[in-house]
């Protein structure tokens, strides 16, 4: 058995318990064990790398930034923007509060899509530096966009935290 948390191996008394077996018996039937999971849209893979779901989202985005380029030349900027955010920028925001804590590398992935879709909307070329678009945007980068997404989980905690100390 190993203890896995975001791909890490971690202390076994913080860390949660992976198990290492194909199948269960359950109601006197055999199931087989997947390698992932998706649940509301959410891939989840045995070790909680969600390299999986990482990659799921930037081919979903590519695509639909794809798609847009081709109208984007014909729409003010306005509606550009309002169209990417829309369509790409929810599906980046959609649930990932979970890669709060992931590794640089699997977050990067989605920044190079956001940098994509920022010199989209501004109909800049690809090899324009992307944080001044993102700027101009008032866009935050995707570190930024999920530890703004994580911050209410923290606010709760510490909350119910420093209930609990003050009641006891």
């Amino acid at each position: 058995m190993t203890y896995i948390v975001s791909g890490r191996t971690l202390n076994p008394t913080h860390s949660l318990l992976v198990a290492t077996f194909s199948t269960v018996t359950v109601a006197d039937s055999r199931l087989t064990m997947s390698s992932q999971l998706k649940s509301l849209g959410v891939i989840f893979d045995f070790r909680l790398t969600f390299d999986t779901h990482v990659s799921s989202v930037c081919k979903a985005c590519n695509y639909h930034i794809w798609a847009l380029r081709h109208i984007w030349r014909v729409l003010p900027q306005d509606v550009a923007k309002t169209l990417a955010s829309s369509i790409v920028s929810s599906r980046l925001d959609y649930c990932n509060a979970v890669l709060y804590g992931t590794r640089n590398s699997t977050t990067s992935k989605l920044q190079k899509v956001q940098n994509c879709l920022a010199r989209a909307v501004l109909q800049q070329r690809k090899v324009c530096h992307a944080q001044p678009l993102l700027k101009s945007l008032h866009w935050l980068p995707i570190s930024q966009r999920i530890n703004f997404n994580w911050q209410p989980w923290l606010s709760r905690y510490s909350l119910l935290h420093n209930l609990n100390t003050f009641i006891s």
